[in-house]
């Protein structure tokens, strides 16, 4: 059985710290799902699977591996 990649959220407001940090992970060959949230609010409704982001299979929760 496949363990599926994990999810990685990113929280920044920065777009080309964004571009360089998906340029790093790509160069670097990290497997996972980068989601990205602009802010600490947006970060919350994220988490807690509100807002925008209620859609689980779509926005899964973060975890580490």
């Amino acid at each position: 059985m496949a363990v599926p990649e994990p999810t990685i959220l990113l929280v920044e407001d920065s777009h080309d710290d964004v571009v360089q940090l998906k340029r790093a992970f790509r160069q670097a060959s990290l497997g996972g799902t980068l989601q990205v949230v602009g802010d600490g609010a947006e970060a919350m409704e994220y988490l807690s699977g509100t807002g925008p982001y209620v859609n689980r299979a779509q926005f899964p929760l973060p975890g580490v591996t």
